[in-house]
């Protein structure tokens, strides 16, 4: 009975795994267009507010590539 749990409780962990990673795809997917509109309207922002924004911006996609890049 210990073994199937353990492969119970081992399946989830891998699902959960790879929930968040497709989770992090999608997110990515949706960073990367919201990127293209972002730096197509950043042309009117000016200084700290351009910096402001790409900071919101790449804020995610660090996040997002550290779940897809960690083992």
């Amino acid at each position: 009975m210990s073994i199937l749990l353990t492969k119970l409780m081992l399946w989830f962990v891998i699902l959960k795994d790879e929930r968040e990673q497709l989770f992090a795809r999608m997110l990515l997917a949706s960073v990367n267009e919201y990127l293209v509109v972002s730096t197509i309207s950043a042309h009117c922002l000016i200084g700290s507010a351009t910096r402001k924004k790409l900071i919101n911006i790449l804020r995610p996609i660090q996040k997002t590539l550290n779940v897809l890049t960690t083992p």
